[in-house]
């Protein structure tokens, strides 16, 4: 049951169920406690389309860590970096994989 949690997880595949806990959960957080949840990336995601989600942190990631997260939420982190005017790697817009 948990290895197939995390294929869905990693296909961006949820329940009804699962988006509404994850949706309590991340309100009932601060941004730094959604954005290291480790348990499951939809509440990362909700974490970086949060206007508490800061440019230096955005700018941070742009240069390493979120180009090896599923494509999904790969795809969420570039819509912000644009959104936000941060220069990323273009290659890693269309990167496949996952």
């Amino acid at each position: 049951d948990d290895k197939l949690h995390h294929e869905c997880g990693v296909l961006g595949i949820y329940g009804v169920e699962d988006i509404i806990d994850f949706i309590g959960i991340y309100l009932h957080s601060s941004i730094d406690e959604c954005l290291d949840y480790c348990h499951d990336t939809f509440i990362r995601a909700l974490g970086v389309l949060d206007r508490r989600c800061g440019k230096r942190r955005l700018r941070k990631w742009a240069k390493s860590c979120c180009w090896t997260t599923p494509d999904w939420l790969r795809r969420i982190y570039v819509i912000r970096f644009e959104a936000e005017g941060i220069k990323y790697h273009k290659s890693y817009k269309n990167r496949k994989g996952d």
